[in-house]
């Protein structure tokens, strides 16, 4: 299949155009940012902007106006951004690559979008199946839920009591769930199923990706966050 490849070196060029701000692309999407700390820097970015533009002209490139916004982390410098003369709409609000990021950096509504789909799942696996093994039950949550609420979490890892404890709900009513457990603490059904907090396993993937950092197992810098 050699159209992803030919779209790639299709719009491989793209970057040069960019002159003021780094620039990231995955498949169609493309982002780039810049840090705006006076008024020459919001120029700079409309210049950007209008550098993508043209470049989409000449290799007849139709840009989405209605998918194309403005993401804007912090107050300073509320300015607006033009695209073909038309006005950029701003987001507080976005979803990248699978994570939903707010404007104020916390992920709570990511949280909430997790809880509603794992729920889901949940209550199809009550409705579908009616099985007195609790080792089946596990395997059933382990393979279709849990890899929900854990997807990404080195990026968007809940900081907030209110998101921590929205996160292990899911997981502190599905214990409720199985066979004999009901009545049980929260800490014992944990032990009886043989699984770990949410939480836990959480602190352990950071420490897991700080190690391949550490050792030059990924594409981190380790200057860059160390």
């Amino acid at each position: 299949i050699l159209g992803p490849l030919l779209f790639f070196l299709y719009i491989n060029d793209l970057t040069n155009v960019v002159k003021h701000s780094d620039i990231s692309l995955y498949a169609d999407d493309s982002k780039f940012y810049k840090c705006i700390r006076n008024n020459v820097d919001t120029e700079l970015l409309q210049e950007d902007i209008c550098n993508v533009v043209n470049w989409c002209n000449v290799w007849q490139m139709k840009i989405n106006i209605n998918k194309s916004h403005i993401f804007r982390i912090g107050n300073r410098f509320n300015v607006s951004y033009y695209m073909n003369s038309c006005e950029l709409s701003n987001k507080s609000i976005v979803r990248d690559l699978g994570v939903t990021v707010e404007h104020n950096l916390k992920f709570h509504c990511h949280c909430v979008s997790l809880v509603r789909k794992s729920n889901y799942i949940l209550n199809n696996i009550r409705l579908c199946f009616k099985n007195q093994s609790l080792e089946f039950y596990v395997n059933l949550y382990c393979t279709y839920v849990r890899p929900i609420l854990e997807c990404n979490t080195v990026i968007f890892s809940p900081f907030t009591i209110q998101d921590i404890d929205l996160l292990e709900k899911v997981q502190r009513n599905f214990t409720k769930y199985l066979p004999g457990l009901f009545n049980l603490p929260y800490l014992q059904r944990l032990k009886m199923a043989g699984l770990k907090s949410l939480e836990e396993r959480r602190i352990v993937g950071d420490l897991i990706l700080v190690y391949k950092v550490f050792n030059g197992l990924v594409e981190m810098n380790f200057g860059d966050y160390f």
